[in-house]
């Protein structure tokens, strides 16, 4: 594999590859109305060239075909890093990642990372600032702004400390942003727990989750609520079947997020409506707007998480390298 700079004769192989990576790979983990929003197959060209030959930009070849390319400006913002469909997890992304980082070196690197490059940055020792949503053509998709202290060099022991110290919390926010339902457990006075599925919202607020969750103005769970505000939570996901020789050899793909938290109601409409639209954006993908008024007949509950941790069993093919 060969990395050199970018030349203006690259960019409509770029354009390619950025388009195809989209919609082949990040569809595992994003909606096709989402890849459809991201790479709608019109880009801005004139855009495209103008940041590409403002920053150091490098592209990734096997042979002659460019399988891979990258930027990143003097600020040390990770720009662009995307890799081929077809040669996910050869190194490539790992290459451009360290003569990128070498270009400003001594500076602390920031990237947007999708769901699905969120865990290649994390090994390389980036530590989650916060999870975030941006929307494009109207339809909102989770990303996470992440970033690498200028003190730790790629390969040094402080970064492989740092990515085993946050691997385990970080996850769960890739978790979170694929998940549709929070199952909710509720304490009953001298009885079982009471357990009900929702479907919520969130954001996160001190580097912890918080969610959102609405429903009717009266009913069990709220009168359970408001004797015992205490409550423990479970998300999963990415359910598959791994097949074994003999029935003892056979195991199962899952993703999880499990803790514990307290609810509070939440008065204000404008709070309310608030709420309701990350709750809109979490489960349908697309920014829509929520009146006071309209949020005011609804009830909407605030759960702020205490404790929580994410347990993940994936194939080995869905540890995908990188990809943005």
């Amino acid at each position: 594999m060969e990395i050199r700079a970018y030349e203006r004769g690259d960019l409509d192989a770029l354009l390619r590859l950025f388009y195809d990576t989209v919609h082949a790979v990040n569809l595992g983990d994003y909606t096709q109305a989402q890849v459809d929003a991201w790479a709608d197959g019109c880009p801005d060209r004139a855009a495209w060239e103008r940041s590409l030959s403002e920053h150091v930009s490098l592209v990734a070849l096997a042979g002659e075909k460019i399988v891979g390319f990258g930027d990143i400006d003097a600020s040390g913002y990770l720009d662009r890093l995307y890799v081929h469909k077809d040669f996910q997890h050869r190194g490539v992304a790992t290459a451009l990642c360290d003569r990128l980082e070498a270009c400003v070196r001594g500076k602390t690197v920031t990237a947007h990372a999708s769901i699905t490059a969120l865990p290649f940055f994390l090994r390389r020792g980036y530590r989650l600032v916060r999870p975030q949503t941006v929307f494009r053509k109207g339809v909102a998709l989770n990303n996470f702004l992440v970033e690498k202290p200028s003190f730790l060099s790629a390969g040094s022991p402080a970064m492989r400390r740092a990515e085993r110290m946050e691997a385990r919390r970080e996850d769960v926010f890739a978790v979170i942003a694929r998940c549709k339902v929070l199952r909710l457990a509720l304490n009953v006075p001298g009885g079982a727990p009471y357990i009900v599925p929702m479907n919520f919202g969130w954001e996160a607020a001190d580097d912890m989750p918080v969610f959102y969750l609405h429903c009717a103005g009266e009913g069990r769970k709220l009168d359970l609520l408001r004797l015992d505000a205490r409550v423990g939570f479970e998300m999963d996901g990415a359910h598959a079947l791994k097949d074994g020789d003999v029935p003892c050899a056979y195991s199962y793909f899952y993703e999880s997020v499990v803790g514990t938290g307290r609810v509070e109601f939440i008065d204000g409409a404008e709070e309310k409506a608030r709420a309701l639209e990350r709750i809109m954006a979490q489960q349908t993908g697309e920014a829509l707007p929520v009146s006071p008024a309209q949020a005011r007949c609804v009830t909407v509950l605030r759960l702020r998480t205490e404790e929580f941790h994410c347990k993940k069993n994936a194939p080995a093919r869905a540890q995908k390298e990188a990809t943005r």
